[in-house]
């Protein structure tokens, strides 16, 4: 298991290495300049400042000094923001609503996507089975910005405003990101589309497991309905989740810039999309590395939890 696990941890450290180096020579190749934008530093001003931060040195000198400060998690300041705020400050001031809504949905997406799996599974052609895999269904095909701006339409603006003279207030806000109320439908809308894929995986998986030959004879050794269920189906079909569940945590904890920028939420999304408009470099690859090393890490862990799960992928390796 050692082994396996240094395995592991080798490659996300070449994986890391790969995306720094090519993240600083896309912003390299990048045509424009931060200092030169309008209202930006004079011309004369923005050479010492080139100076000052090392930009007017060879670009492998730059690149090396990169790869040096990004190794202890030191990415400069920001060219735009004022007041000398770091990338850290900056990548700080918008995680924790990214990872509020992140988390949020990704355990409403968990617990339902596999709630509706195992009851479609274990009703099978019933209509538990039909309406379970309809929502999935909705969920795949339904783009989370749609279903967003059909729930802000339909639930914030008519519902609410409906139930605004027996309440006395709006029970849902439009946008915001400040009661447990204006919480509530951009959780709705970043869970759905995970939740719809969780629960697909989880029937497919679980039908295959029902007509397995041990779970026939754990049935003949007298075993209960739940004890087959609990111990010897659920394990055993979890491993296709299992595998989705690294990306799409990572994607879902980070953040999604559509979500966040319909429901006004002051998180990484909107942060990346200003970096971008204003070539703020530091902060583009800062947060482009602070993605990419979440999207990785995750897949460790789900490397790490595969081995957990099936001894034979560790002893295979």
């Amino acid at each position: 298991m050692y082994k396996f696990i240094a395995t592991r941890i080798l490659y996300t450290v070449l994986a890391l290495w790969l995306l720094a180096t090519v993240t600083f020579f896309m912003m390299q190749a990048m045509p424009g300049d931060p200092f030169l934008k309008p209202k930006a530093l004079p011309e004369s001003v923005a050479k010492n400042v080139r100076a000052k931060w090392g930009l007017d040195k060879p670009v492998v000198i730059q690149y090396l000094v990169y790869l040096k400060n990004a190794a202890v998690g030191d990415f400069g300041y920001s060219y735009y923001y004022k007041g000398s705020r770091t990338v850290a400050q900056v990548i700080g001031a918008g995680f924790p609503a990214s990872a509020e809504l992140g988390l949020r949905s990704l355990v409403l997406a968990i617990f339902f996507g596999l709630l509706l799996g195992i009851i479609a599974a274990l009703n099978s052609g019933k209509f538990a089975d039909a309406f379970a895999m309809f929502l999935a269904i909705l969920g795949v095909s339904v783009p989370a910005f749609v279903l967003a701006y059909l729930m802000q339409y339909f639930i914030a603006f008519k519902f609410s405003a409906a139930l605004k003279p027996l309440l006395g207030f709006r029970l849902f806000p439009i946008t915001g990101w400040k009661s447990e109320a204006s919480k509530f439908l951009p959780v709705i809308a970043l869970s759905f589309g995970s939740m719809a894929t969780i629960s697909r995986l989880m029937r497919s998986s679980m039908l295959d497991v029902i007509t397995s030959d041990y779970i026939k004879t754990a049935k003949a050794k007298g075993l209960s309905r739940n004890a087959v269920i609990l111990h010897h189906m659920l394990r055993n079909s979890l491993l296709p989740i299992v595998t989705v569940l690294g990306p799409m945590a990572a994607a879902i904890l980070t953040g999604t810039f559509v979500i966040e920028s319909i429901f006004g939420v002051p998180g990484m999304g909107r942060l990346y999309i200003t970096s971008v408009q204003n070539q703020d470099y530091t902060v583009i690859m800062g947060t482009t590395l602070f993605y990419g090393a979440f999207l990785i890490f995750m897949n460790l862990l789900v490397d790490i939890a595969y081995g957990l799960i099936d001894p034979r992928i560790r002893l295979a390796d």
